[in-house]
C-alpha cells in the first residue's frame, strides 16, 4: 500500500508554489505502510513502537541533513500503539532568500522574533517557517469516535482514502 502524505499540498497553497516569492522542490513522498501499526519503513512494528517517542517514517535519503522528512509520535491506546501526531518538515529554497510567505488565505500569522507561526484551527494543522529557511507542518490527532485517531484511512489499499 501507498500512503501520500496530503499536508504537503497545504504547504504548497501557503507559500505560492511557483509565484515570484518562491517556489518548493517538488520531490515526491510516497512512503508505504500504516502508521497505526507500523513505521513506512517498516523497520517497527506494533511490539516495538516506544509511547511517547518519535519515530522515522520516511526521510530524503539524498541531501544531508535531509531535504524533507516525515516524523509521527506515538502513544498506546486499547487497541495498541497508534499515531498521535503526523510531522512533515522539509526545506524550502525560496527565490529571494527571505523567509516570505506569499498567500495565507487560510491561516493566522503572528510573530515570534524571528520565527512567524501559522494558527490553522479548522485544518488541525500548525506551519512553523523559521530560520535558515526550515518549514515545518504539524497536523494535529484528530478525535475518532471510541478514542481511536490516525492520519490514515482504511489501508485498504486504495490511494484515495488511505
Amino acid at each position: 500500500m501507498q500512503t501520500y502524505v496530503p499536508v504537503v499540498l497545504i504547504l504548497m497553497a501557503v507559500l505560492g508554489k511557483g509565484s515570484s516569492q518562491g517556489f518548493i522542490a517538488t520531490d515526491n513522498c510516497t512512503v508505504c505502510g500504516d502508521p497505526h501499526f507500523i513505521t513506512f519503513d517498516g523497520k517497527r512494528g506494533p511490539i516495538n513502537l516506544v509511547p511517547g517517542k518519535w519515530h522515522v517514517l520516511a526521510k530524503d535519503n539524498v541531501n544531508n541533513p535531509p531535504g524533507w522528512m516525515v516524523t509521527a509520535l506515538t502513544e498506546f491506546h486499547k487497541g495498541g500503539p497508534r499515531t498521535k501526531l503526523l510531522t512533515v518538515s522539509f526545506t524550502c529554497r525560496l527565490v529571494d532568500g527571505t523567509d516570505h510567505v506569499d498567500s495565507v488565505d487560510m491561516a493566522s500569522v503572528s510573530h515570534l522574533g524571528p520565527v512567524q507561526l501559522f494558527d490553522c484551527p479548522v485544518q488541525q494543522v500548525d506551519i512553523t517557517i523559521g530560520p535558515g529557511r526550515c518549514v515545518k507542518i504539524t497536523v494535529a490527532e484528530p478525535r475518532w469516535i471510541n478514542g481511536t485517531a490516525g492520519p490514515c484511512g482504511d489501508n485498504d489499499g486504495n490511494k484515495l482514502n488511505d
